[in-house]
């Protein structure tokens, strides 16, 4: 279903029986649509409910903001996608398919919009569930990076534990690439840092055995990259799916003291050892970094420039 708000289409995708009680869905991100996939979860969830999925405002069938519509990327524009927003667009929907009360099911960013939904319209839910996204609501921002990036400082000591030659393999490719020219498919060259970005992977299920794969056999005899292995991390590391998660990803920890956010993540990682963009595989301490926005992906992403 698609209904019109406030200048966006909003799309849903509606699956199971009307007499069910309805379960809406929303994704994580920001700036993913919801699964295409009919994952497990689904049709479990079709046992018990109609499902509701909602592409949130700028994705999927909703109207989409990309680099192809450069008349959608402003700030005013980008202000419009918070949760607040998105828990409106919900609402409409709700209306629309004639639903008194639902379950709500957020999941990571989807959480942060469940947590306003229930401060918002308590009244329309009667159910919440939240897998693994629930916002901080006292503390600021930097605050919640130095968090996220102890925790990822302890996946690295997990994960080289597991994979013992992984570390050499990581400062190898990185010091490869502060050195040498290596061009990613999409044309640009693929630089230390970016590369680094690769360690958001350690977060995700089954995240270990990807980066093993990955760094199992990067280089040709030859001293080169592999392109396979080019091709790969370039899968990784581009935003093209997903523009908006780039965008507006760090402002979704914004709002709990005063002021801008102002590229928090960048500020923090450069008061860690190991972290900081400049930091150097020569340096005693040297990570991969996670689910961090960086000003210089902007510069050096062909999906986020202007």
């Amino acid at each position: 279903m698609k209904i019109e708000r406030d200048g966006f289409t909003i799309f849903a995708r509606v699956l199971g029986d009307a007499p069910k009680p309805a379960l809406l869905y929303l994704q994580g991100g920001p700036g993913f649509p919801s699964p295409r996939e009919r994952f497990e979860w689904i049709d479990t969830a079709l046992k018990h409910y109609r499902v509701v999925l909602l592409d949130q405002r700028g994705t999927g069938r909703s109207t989409r903001i990309d680099r192809a519509t450069p008349q959608l990327i402003d700030a005013p524009t980008l202000t419009q996608l918070r949760a607040d927003e998105i828990v409106a667009d919900a609402e409409a929907v709700r209306e629309e398919l004639g639903v008194k009360r639902w379950d709500v099911l957020g999941q990571s960013f989807g959480g942060f919009c469940l947590a306003h939904y229930l401060a918002a319209h308590p009244e329309s839910v009667r159910h919440a569930f939240f897998t693994g996204g629930l916002p901080t609501v006292t503390r600021g921002v930097d605050e919640v990076y130095r968090a996220t990036f102890a925790k990822l400082r302890a996946r690295h000591l997990e994960f080289y534990s597991e994979v013992p030659w992984a570390e050499s393999m990581v400062r190898e490719v990185c010091r490869h690439l502060d050195n040498s020219e290596e061009l990613l498919p999409t044309g640009e060259r693929l630089s230390s840092r970016r590369f680094r970005t690769v360690g958001v992977t350690l977060g995700r299920e089954g995240g270990f055995e990807t980066l093993a794969n990955l760094l199992e056999e990067p280089f040709h005899p030859n001293g080169r990259l592999r392109t396979d292995f080019l091709a790969d991390v370039g899968d990784m590391v581009s935003f093209e799916r997903a523009p908006l998660y780039a965008a507006v990803h760090e402002s979704v920890y914004g709002g709990t003291v005063p002021g801008a956010t102002a590229w928090a993540a960048q500020r923090v990682s450069e008061t860690l050892d190991g972290f900081a963009p400049q930091a150097t595989p020569d340096d005693a301490e040297f990570y991969l970094t996670g689910e961090h926005i960086f000003p210089f992906q902007f510069d050096e992403d062909p999906a986020l420039r202007p």
